[in-house]
């Protein structure tokens, strides 16, 4: 888990140094893989370790240079005087990441796991999770665009 990647290095970055919560001014978090449950893990942070609420929790997304851009806002942050202390840093996890599917595939999957809808409607729904599956009509893309989009109705499943 992202989140709990993050408080620990804090938590680590925090007992090794002995600094004082108080002084800190920001946290920023770079991250790709994004929970919907949980958006701003810089915030999340600041919650889980029970840090000063004062502190402000960013979290900044820019694909493999996440971390780094999370390290470069928080130089500019000083460097510009409007923070003295900031920790900035980044981290993900594949492990909790969540999936894009059609509404119609996961409505589809929700029925057959509920022990509803067709067996062949659900034998095809799970061939799209199947390792050695080739790719099917109905079966979400890897990387789905916006014309792939059925008026933009896309839902979340964790598998």
């Amino acid at each position: 888990d992202a989140i709990a990647l993050g408080v620990a290095a804090v938590k680590g970055l925090l007992d090794k140094t002995g600094l004082d919560p108080n002084q800190i001014d920001e946290i920023i978090w770079g991250n790709v893989v994004v929970k919907s449950a949980a958006p701003n893990i810089a915030r999340e942070i600041v919650i889980d370790l029970n840090l000063p609420r004062k502190i402000t929790g960013t979290t900044c997304s820019r694909a493999c240079l996440s971390g780094l851009q999370a390290i470069e806002q928080g130089i500019m942050l000083i460097e510009t005087g409007h923070a003295d202390i900031v920790i900035a840093g980044g981290g993900d996890s594949l492990s909790s990441g969540e999936l894009p599917l059609p509404a119609h595939l996961t409505l589809a999957l929700g029925k057959y796991q509920m022990g509803g809808g067709s067996k062949k409607a659900g034998k095809a729904s799970k061939n799209c999770f199947s390792k050695r599956a080739r790719p099917r009509r109905g079966c979400p893309k890897a990387r789905p665009s916006l014309n792939d989009q059925p008026g933009g109705q896309w839902a979340t499943m964790r598998i």
